[in-house]
C-alpha cells in the first residue's frame, strides 16, 4: 500500500507539471480507448441479438460516440484541472500575504504589501478566495490606519 501511494504521489506531481495540451490529450486518449471498448462491447453484443443492428453499424457507433464524449470530458478534466491549480497558487500567495502581515512593523511595511496583495487578487477565481480577498483586506486597512 505504501508504494502505491508513492507512486500516485508521483504521478501526481508529474500531471501537475504537464501543460495543458498535454493533459488533454493523455485525457482523450485514455478515455477514447475505454468508451470504445465499453460502447462496442456493448453495440456488438446487441448487434448480436438484433437483425436491424449489424457489426459495421456497431463499429461506427462506438467510434462516432467515444470520439465526441471523450472530448467533452477531456475538456472538462482540463478545465477543472486548471481550475484547481489556479486556486491551489492563490492559496499559497494568501498564506505568504498572511505571512507578510504578521512581520508588519510600519506604514511603509505595509505599503509594500500592495504588490503580493493585487497578485493575489488577480489569482482569485470567486467563492472562498472573494471572503480570504475581505478578511485580508480588512486586515491591511486597518493596519495601514493604526501603525505609526
Amino acid at each position: 500500500m505504501k508504494k502505491f501511494k508513492e507512486s500516485y504521489k508521483k504521478l501526481n506531481e508529474k500531471a501537475d507539471k504537464l501543460p495543458s495540451w498535454k493533459f488533454f490529450t493523455c485525457c482523450y486518449i485514455l478515455s477514447f480507448t475505454l468508451m470504445f471498448i465499453l460502447y462496442y462491447a456493448l453495440f456488438h453484443y446487441a448487434a448480436s441479438d438484433s437483425s436491424k443492428l449489424t457489426y459495421d453499424v456497431a463499429l461506427r457507433l462506438s467510434l462516432g460516440l467515444s470520439i465526441f464524449l471523450s472530448f467533452i470530458i477531456s475538456i472538462l478534466f482540463t478545465t477543472n484541472r486548471n481550475s484547481t491549480l489556479s486556486s491551489i497558487k492563490f492559496w499559497k500567495k494568501a498564506e505568504q500575504v498572511d505571512e507578510l502581515l504578521k512581520n508588519v512593523k510600519t506604514k511603509l511595511d505595509v505599503e509594500a504589501l500592495y504588490p503580493v496583495y493585487n497578485e493575489m487578487v488577480d489569482l482569485s477565481i470567486g467563492g472562498a478566495h472573494y471572503t480570504e480577498i475581505q478578511r485580508l483586506k480588512a486586515i491591511i486597512e486597518t493596519k495601514h490606519e493604526l501603525l505609526p
